[in-house]
């Protein structure tokens, strides 16, 4: 009979420990405290708009990047800028970002003897930093202009063998890696943006 009062006590003070907890707040949780913690899980909540703008001739040309149609060589500029909207479609806000970008390009050139026919993948990079994006906040920015540039050989003049005959740059499009490091340990997120093909 003890031992059935006992067991029923004891049964007792765990049933009544477990009814009578109150709720912790989120707050007092050790996780939640550890710094930067919530900031480096919450870039899934980062998403990212890419526009593409091509550069007018006009504007080109205001910065001495003129198609130059004199001489052996006709020499061709195109030009390429990116708009980005960030947004924070979390409840957290998201702080002291880093931007890299890299916009590319494929490079073919070519001789008059068709082994020589080259294509290559080459880039641009550049870098920003982001301070704050509130909670289901947005950020707006926009690349450096990307300059690519192509050239042929005129008729009428001889080829070279050390030079291409023809250079053609075409736009692959615009990658995009956003990350935040604390303590060593981050996350980061990627963004493609593809030129259509012709």
């Amino acid at each position: 009979m003890i031992n059935r009062i006992i067991a029923v006590f004891i049964a007792g003070l765990f049933s009544a420990s477990v009814f009578a907890q109150e709720p912790v707040s989120p707050k007092g949780s050790a996780f939640l405290e550890e710094p930067g913690l919530p900031e480096i899980t919450t870039l899934e909540n980062l998403s990212l708009r890419i526009e593409m703008e091509k550069i007018p001739k006009a504007e080109l040309e205001t910065w001495g990047l003129k198609d130059d149609g004199q001489g052996p060589t006709f020499v061709e500029h195109d030009g390429v800028r990116y708009f980005l909207e960030f947004k924070n479609i979390g409840g957290q806000s998201l702080t002291n970002l880093t931007v890299q970008y890299r916009c590319y390009y494929e490079l073919g050139q070519s001789w008059s003897d068709e082994l020589k026919n080259k294509k290559s993948i080459e880039f641009h990079s550049g870098e920003m930093g982001i301070d704050l994006i509130k909670p289901w906040g947005r950020f707006k920015a926009e690349t450096e202009p990307f300059i690519m540039v192509s050239s042929s050989r005129r008729s009428g003049y001889p080829d070279t063998k050390s030079l291409p005959k023809q250079i053609r740059s075409k736009l692959v499009g615009l990658y995009v890696r956003v990350f935040r490091t604390i303590g060593g340990q981050g996350k980061y997120r990627e963004f493609w943006s593809l030129s259509p093909s012709d």
